[in-house]
This record gives C-alpha cells, sequence and structure tokens, in this order.
C-alpha cells in the first residue's frame, strides 16, 4: 500500500510512522469483528467514510449534541491550567507549545477509500460569530473497509491561544464519498470536532 502526503514537518516526521500508543486517539468503542459494524442494507454503500462525534456514532447524521467532542481525536502535547469566566479549571495546551494530533478514521463501507485526504484544523469561535478555521496540515492514506486506521497529522501544531479554540478534522474520498457539509460536525459525517474549552 502506498501512502502520499501533502508534506513533511519540519522535522521530517512520516505521518504514518508507527507511533506510541498513548499518541495514538483510543478507541473506546471497538468493532473487533466485521460482522459487528453497521450496515446499512437500503444504500448502495462503496465507501462510507465516518469521524465519530460521540463513543457510539454509526454514521447517521443529524446528531443532537457533541458532548466533549469526537473521541477519534487526540492531541498530545504540554499542557497549562486555563481558567474560565465560571472559575472552572481546564488543562488546554500550552500557547505556542508543539503539539501533535492524530485521528482514527472509519471506513463502514465495503470498499477501500483510495488516498482519502484526511485534513487537520485550527478553529476559532466566538459566541454568535461562524467558525474561522485555519489548515494545520493534511495526508492522503487508504482507509481499508469495514475497518479504522490512525492517521497522525504531519505538521506540528502551535497553538496561540487555547481559549475559544478547536481542532476539526475532515476526511474525505473525493469521487466515492466527499465532504457534504463543511466544519459542520452535526450534520456531516465526515467532519470530527475536539472543543479544547470555551472561556
Amino acid at each position: 500500500m502506498s501512502h502520499r502526503y501533502d508534506k513533511k514537518s519540519p522535522k521530517g516526521c512520516d505521518p504514518y510512522d508507527k507511533l506510541d500508543e498513548p499518541r495514538l486517539p483510543y478507541n473506546p468503542f471497538p468493532w473487533p469483528r466485521v460482522e459487528d459494524l453497521p450496515r446499512f442494507p437500503e444504500l448502495p454503500i462503496s465507501v462510507f467514510l465516518v469521524l465519530r462525534g460521540t463513543i457510539p456514532d454509526d454514521g447517521s447524521r443529524p446528531i443532537a449534541t457533541l458532548g466533549g467532542g469526537s473521541p477519534d481525536i487526540q492531541i498530545d502535547g504540554p499542557t497549562t491550567t486555563l481558567f474560565t469566566l465560571t472559575n472552572i479549571a481546564h488543562l488546554v495546551p500550552a500557547p505556542g507549545s508543539e503539539q501533535r494530533i492524530a485521528a482514527r478514521v472509519w471506513n463502514f463501507g465495503d470498499n477501500t477509500a483510495v488516498a482519502a485526504r484526511v485534513r487537520f484544523w485550527e478553529v476559532r469561535t466566538l459566541q454568535g460569530s461562524s467558525p474561522e478555521p485555519e489548515l494545520i496540515g493534511a495526508a492522503f492514506i487508504d482507509v481499508p473497509y469495514r475497518s479504522s486506521i490512525s492517521v497522525q497529522c504531519p505538521e506540528v501544531w502551535r497553538p496561540s491561544n487555547a481559549s475559544r479554540v478547536s481542532v476539526m478534522v475532515d476526511v474525505s474520498d473525493a469521487v466515492n464519498d466527499p465532504v457534504t457539509a463543511p466544519f459542520d460536525p452535526f450534520s456531516d459525517r465526515h467532519v470530527a470536532q475536539k472543543i479544547i474549552v470555551s472561556a
């Protein structure tokens, strides 16, 4: 299997190198057998990509809530404590620190998604305003049918301000299963969000 990606990080990190397990998104809702994966018999499914919004997410949309964010996005790096306006403490990525992001991508379909594009975004949000996405990095990878695979962002994320920030990931097979609602994890199974904190 060949892998393609946009570019390597300044340190030359290949996003498909084997990572230490703590860096990979933990999968708390495993489907260890093919017969356990959800099926949609009424649809002619070839590729069915999913980034879960919640643990029991089967790809159905819309969903009512994201809770604390996607279980399929992992952020790893130095943290600091942030107190919100309600004086609640949160551990958040330290401003300016090097953060590594990884995502677990699912394919519930019956065909492999070939060279699926996975993009990692920093999204700044303010109350009542539209999201302001900034691309962190992108990778291309084959996602085998009826299984999942973990992908690490090839670029290091250096957040300038952890408040009002989330990380979004989207996955797309441009021919067989494209993104339908960009930056809308409530409506599109191709998009997932990890909420850092809302100060």
